[in-house]
């Protein structure tokens, strides 16, 4: 009641009583809103930080996973709002894009996103390096957009994609409720086991929450997706923290300094995994929003992999090579 007659640090005051007593992702979202109201947005994006982490926590299905989801929309999307405030540009468009993962069909979210791009292309980090402008960002969306136009030759593009997404949804849930108990028991408690080939989002999801933080699980659950797969299971579900989990995984756990004996096997070859990912439909904008620790521990890692290879410089000179090129296309 105190919100909509605009009485905001009285409402302010009421969510923290209420949150004193028992702390909820959706109160702590709402104090997060008036907090931006009231022009606290440090405040509000900590708020939106802390809902989320319980809200990922949780282990909904059915009606209670769309509510959930509602509420995660709207909290990324306040904490990328005070974000912008903050002048945390980078921030802001990882934000915004979590929010689009769950609801990509937003016109205003995208909008936000791209107002955040815009202003991160002005932004010129430490280590002397520029980053995407603005006009090559937009001049890439523009080429795909004309690409997919080609592709598709019908009067409703924009209708066609959101109905075949709506399909793709569709069947990947239905495959994953219809498959027998057992196998989805043991793709998801069988982490230490390289067999056991993961074909859907759904249950790469489940996977990637139970490896936690370990490295070394994700390396396995990364190496049971194939090659080709890697588009269609990521293609909706990579971000810059995910993309920096994988290249320390990979980086760290997969590419020995034997590599050149240990994969000979185009199927099990972490470069060849690692090209196939730049591929992915968001590749390159997971890569610009890599936050600052995730850059600085995924360019580590590339460093140390390459130490390695470098003890057997001859035998894995091809893999030097294509790791070199590999890196640019990762902005590391």
């Amino acid at each position: 009641m105190h919100f909509r007659r605009g009485e905001y640090a009285e409402a302010e005051a009421s969510y923290t009583k209420s949150l004193q007593g028992k702390e909820t992702a959706a109160a702590l979202s709402n104090r997060a809103m008036v907090r931006l109201k009231l022009g606290k947005a440090e405040a509000c994006a900590k708020d939106c930080q802390r809902s989320v982490d319980l809200l990922l926590e949780e282990d909904e299905v059915g009606e209670a996973t769309s509510k959930r989801d509602g509420l995660l929309v709207k909290t990324w999307q306040r904490k990328g709002t005070a974000e912008m405030e903050m002048k945390m540009y980078r921030e802001a468009a990882a934000s915004f894009e979590n929010a689009l993962r769950i609801e990509p069909e937003s016109r205003t979210i995208r909008e936000q996103r791209k107002a955040a791009v815009k202003e991160m292309a002005m932004i010129e980090v430490k280590d002397g390096e520029v980053e995407l402008r603005a006009r090559d960002f937009l001049a890439k969306r523009q080429r795909v957009s004309i690409e997919k136009k080609k592709e598709l030759e019908t009067p409703s593009p924009a209708a066609i994609v959101q109905t075949k997404r709506k399909e793709a949804m569709a069947k990947e849930e239905m495959k994953t409720t219809t498959m027998d108990i057992e196998k989805v028991r043991k793709a998801i408690s069988k982490l230490d086991h390289d067999e056991e080939e993961i074909k859907t989002g759904p249950i790469f999801d489940k996977q990637w929450k139970i490896a936690a933080t370990s490295s070394e699980k994700k390396c396995k659950i990364l190496r049971a997706v194939r090659a080709e797969n890697i588009t269609k299971i990521l293609a909706e579900r990579l971000t810059g923290d995910l993309l920096g989990d994988i290249i320390v995984a990979i980086l760290t756990h997969w590419i020995t300094e034997d590599y050149a004996n240990t994969s000979s096997n185009d199927d099990d070859d972490p470069v060849n995994w690692l090209t196939a990912l730049t591929k992915t439909n968001r590749f390159s904008m997971a890569s610009m929003l890599l936050s600052g620790e995730a850059k600085t521990n995924a360019r580590e890692s590339w460093n140390r992999c390459v130490q390695r290879l470098e003890k057997n410089k001859n035998m894995n000179s091809v893999a030097l090579d294509r790791l070199e090129h590999l890196r640019a296309n990762f902005r590391l």
